[in-house]
């Protein structure tokens, strides 16, 4: 979360001193990288499942991601079907500040992180490890 609000006020301070607009251009592109938290997160528990149920294949855990960046650089290039372009979350959040903020997604993303999430740290607990 951190690395993303860098970002985005990195982003937006260089964009508003180019176009001399700085309190416009700041809030928008830091609710513009925000936004992507919900994606991040959904890697995150997807990472923190594969090394809780599957300890010695942990390398595993860095497959999504580049899954998601293979259907979200190249798959409107190949033509794949909408199906498959919905596979990474990083589809599912709002293109903003093009677009309208829309809710929906987001919460949806935030349940699926929180549900992998919890699988994970659940597997993680059966594992011989002290977690203490």
């Amino acid at each position: 979360m951190l690395l993303l609000v860098v970002y985005g006020t990195g982003v937006g301070l260089a964009a508003g001193v180019r176009s001399h607009d700085v309190s416009t251009m700041l809030p928008q592109m830091l609710g513009a990288s925000v936004a992507q938290w919900p994606a991040v997160a959904v890697l995150a528990g997807l990472a923190t499942l594969a090394v809780g149920a599957l300890p010695r294949l942990a390398q595993l855990a860095w497959a999504p991601l580049v899954v998601f960046l293979l259907i979200r650089i190249i798959g409107q290039i190949l033509q794949l079907g909408q199906t498959v372009l919905d596979l990474s979350p990083f589809i599912a959040v709002p293109k903003l500040p093009g677009t309208a903020m829309t809710w929906t997604p987001i919460g949806w993303l935030c349940l699926i992180a929180a549900a992998l999430t919890a699988a994970g740290l659940a597997a993680l607990r059966r594992r011989d490890l002290d977690l203490r």
